[in-house]
């Protein structure tokens, strides 16, 4: 272990915490969202597709409370607002 570094590791083998889990579970979700937007399965301005956003980084998110990194949860947190922004975009369109 580097010296001044947290030991984070759960120390259980091939096992990962439930952070962990979550975290790779957000980034699946915003791959395969962006898979499907590329393939032109997706329509980008569906409501699907910032709520898949919203969830994804809301995930990573939560996986960084066991390893805090600021620029990760910034990212993160910009994703989500801009995910919110869509998703409000997208039911003030279906309104009209």
């Amino acid at each position: 272990m580097i010296k001044g570094c947290k030991d984070t590791s759960n120390n259980t083998g091939f096992f990962m915490s439930i952070y962990e889990f979550i975290g790779y579970t957000g980034t699946l979700i915003l791959v395969i969202c962006y898979l499907l937007i590329q393939s032109g399965r997706w329509d980008p301005q569906e409501l699907r597709v910032p709520l898949c956003n919203g969830i994804g980084a809301s995930f990573i998110l939560v996986s960084l409370y066991e390893q805090p990194n600021m620029p990760s949860i910034v990212i993160e947190l910009i994703w989500m607002s801009i995910s919110v922004y869509g998703i409000l975009r997208c039911i003030r369109k279906k309104r009209q």
